[in-house]
């Protein structure tokens, strides 16, 4: 029984992913159409879109991930947009120091994957690591970040 080098098991598993690239054409002439390309592509990182959380699975090794380019479990670039449920629980909480102070939390969501995002509608100090949080449309900050509201205790917001 033979056995294959790193640089072999390389080619033959990304033989079909060059072929698709090198059939491809762009066209330099025309940046508009690069820019609205580039603006659809960031759609499939995920993110909140209608209302409803979407996350990244890889089709290989079926890991969830959050705004990556690749798999962070098995490297491959073949992620898939898949609905979140939006619910997760807090895991840590952090201070950003950009230009204003502001806390952060982390989040371990439902099915997976870990985020960040500020927490609305409660004092800073009322929300403990174990927290069940739910995500909630974007409150007019333009922070960029996703904002969660504290559940319930039965579950709802």
């Amino acid at each position: 029984m033979s056995t294959m080098s790193p640089l072999e098991i390389f080619d033959l598993l990304s033989a079909p992913l060059l072929a698709d690239r090198t059939t491809q054409s762009v066209d330099v002439a025309q940046p508009e159409q690069t820019r609205l390309a580039d603006h659809s592509r960031r759609d499939c990182f995920g993110g909140l879109k209608d209302g409803t959380l979407h996350f990244q699975r890889c089709r290989w090794c079926r890991s969830p991930t959050f705004r990556r380019v690749f798999c962070p479990a098995c490297g491959s670039p073949d992620l898939e947009l898949e609905r979140s449920s939006g619910t997760g629980t807090v895991s840590r909480s952090l201070v950003r120091r950009n230009d204003a102070p502001r806390k952060l939390f982390t989040i371990d969501m439902s099915e997976g994957f870990r985020l960040q995002g500020s927490i609305v509608g409660v004092a800073r100090h009322a929300v403990w690591v174990g927290s069940r949080v739910r995500v909630v449309a974007d409150t007019g900050t333009n922070s960029g970040d996703l904002t969660f509201k504290l559940c319930t205790a039965s579950g709802a917001n």
